[in-house]
């Protein structure tokens, strides 16, 4: 039998794996800005940082941060999960 999953899922994409719970989250990349952190930094590489923390069954949070040439690390967007009862 073949692989039937499309191409181009997640599941193509490589993996790390480790061992026990490893809270939070943490991913970090570079990506060349298009104007989404401001017209300064458009044709340049931003670093860019997520964190994801499962605070419970009921609630997750993930942060999106950004940073730009010579600055500082700056929260872009935080979305809060809650779940209703």
């Amino acid at each position: 039998m073949g692989d039937r999953r499309p191409a181009g899922s997640d599941d193509d994409l490589p993996r790390e794996t480790g061992s026990g719970e490893q809270m939070p989250i943490d991913v970090t990349g570079v990506f060349t800005d298009q104007g989404v952190v401001n017209e300064q930094t458009v044709g340049k590489p931003v670093g860019q940082r997520t964190v994801i923390r499962i605070e419970s069954n009921d609630r997750n949070v993930s942060e999106l941060y950004f940073t730009p040439p010579g600055g500082n690390e700056l929260l872009a967007l935080r979305l809060v999960y809650t779940r209703i009862k």
